[in-house]
């Protein structure tokens, strides 16, 4: 995704408990210490409403679902009605993106897509409190697994570019491409947080 994202700490322990989240990650914006503007009650005060969900790397889009209603804020929708996309990355991997919003797909099932298309808008759909992204890594039996990643952490002012990393919570990240690290600015180097690079 394009910005500054948030990894938010899973206080719960919500996602270890089952063997599809293990791994995942929920990511949310976070502005002046809150996910949201005014009072948070709609949908759309929510700062990642309706934000882009951007294909992490070269793949087919294998499962689809944006049928589901967004949940009121406060109030989670039933578990199983969670509109989500996944994406197969090659070698038995695949990225599952969820709590879309509905009727937000950008692809459909069977769509090779490259990094960085669009894939859908994030939503409030599913056993989701407030508006934000869950995303796992997946092997082929649907299993959370281990990802590492590329990208840059805020550390105080500063963005850190990180390569082949855990995602952390309670971190502050942005998106980096290392490929293109030539063209970037050098780890340690204070950059500006409104300008994300690709």
């Amino acid at each position: 995704m394009d910005g500054e994202w948030f990894v938010f700490p899973d206080k719960t322990g919500h996602h270890r408990t089952r063997h599809f989240a293990a791994y995942a990650v929920d990511l949310f914006i976070v502005e002046g210490g809150k996910t949201y503007r005014r009072s948070g009650l709609r949908l759309e005060d929510h700062y990642c409403w309706g934000r882009p969900i951007l294909a992490q790397a070269d793949g087919i889009v294998i499962r689809a679902e944006d049928g589901n209603p967004d949940a009121t804020v406060g109030h989670p929708g039933e578990f199983d009605r969670a509109n989500f996309v996944e994406v197969y990355y090659d070698g038995g991997i695949g990225g599952l993106y969820g709590h879309i919003q509905k009727s937000s797909l950008k692809v459909k099932v069977g769509q090779r897509v490259n990094k960085g298309d669009a894939l859908a808008l994030i939503g409030n759909s599913g056993a989701s409190g407030k508006p934000h992204l869950h995303f796992t890594m997946t092997d082929m039996s649907s299993f959370s697994v281990r990802g590492l990643f590329s990208f840059q952490s805020k550390k105080g002012k500063n963005w850190i570019d990180v390569s082949g990393q855990n995602l952390v919570e309670d971190m502050y990240i942005r998106h980096w491409n290392p490929e293109l690290e030539g063209k970037q600015a050098q780890p340690n180097t204070p950059m500006d947080a409104d300008k994300p690079h690709r």
